[in-house]
């Protein structure tokens, strides 16, 4: 947010995520648009079933340690590296593009792929790995009520913050951070916490009705989708402001 937003508070934390989001729209719109795009395609078109049936019968097989660098590998190619790449080839956007920063993001997203394959396997192994309703529910209730608020969105927007601060805590410290940490929760975090139910909401619907070992590739390719929309849609986004976490 912008520092007169955070100095003056002239409108609530929510208010600011709800703004955040309907200028997102469209983006928001699209993965949508996208993800159940994915859920009728695994439904309902035989080919497209087939191959990620496919994809989810090859990644059973795989056995320690291809097992774990599979997520660590594919989601810091998909948050990191591509949206980095296309970035990098606009015009006038290289000066923003560091090799820094891509080694950075890469490694932050490397670690996300884990996290939020761990996540995956552990909701499914309290819940089911079922498609019926009511453990679909509980696994978004799950991810979008404890996970995103309370881990997802807090680290996103702190790691995020160290990199557009030169990579200085004390950048941190004197910027995001100036007024404590209750402030920033409640003006950096609770916004992209909003923002983020708005977008990844429809998305985990979807992943949720996948089998366990198609939710991370699915949420990488929306993952990716997102962040290059935002990269073409919302350019003053991609420069100033922290990404949408993951789901």
């Amino acid at each position: 947010m912008s520092e007169a937003e955070r100095d003056v508070h002239p409108v609530s934390p929510w208010a600011l995520g709800l703004a955040a989001a309907k200028r997102n729209a469209r983006p928001g719109v699209a993965l949508a648009l996208f993800a159940l795009a994915l859920g009728l395609s695994y439904a309902f078109v035989t080919p497209v079933r087939d191959a990620m049936q496919g994809v989810a019968d090859w990644r059973d097989t795989l056995r320690f340690p291809v097992n774990w660098l599979f997520p660590v590998v594919t989601t810091a190619v998909f948050g990191a590296i591509i949206p980095w790449v296309v970035q990098r080839l606009r015009p006038g956007e290289t000066r923003r593009t560091r090799a820094a920063d891509l080694l950075y993001l890469t490694a932050f997203w490397a670690f996300k792929g884990a996290e939020v394959s761990l996540l995956y396997a552990g909701l499914a192994a309290l819940l089911g790995d079922s498609a019926a309703p009511g453990v679909i529910l509980g696994k978004i209730a799950l991810d979008m009520g404890l996970y995103c608020p309370l881990w997802a969105v807090p680290t996103t927007v702190l790691v995020y913050a160290f990199k557009d601060a030169g990579y200085s805590w004390s950048a941190v410290r004197a910027g995001p951070l100036r007024h404590g940490w209750k402030a920033w929760w409640r003006w950096d975090v609770v916004p992209l916490m909003v923002n983020n139910w708005m977008v990844w909401l429809p998305a985990v619907c979807v992943i949720y009705t996948l089998p366990l070992a198609l939710q991370l590739p699915v949420q990488n390719l929306v993952l990716c989708f997102w962040s290059l929309v935002l990269l073409f849609m919302t350019s003053a986004l991609a420069s100033r402001t922290t990404p949408v976490a993951p789901a």
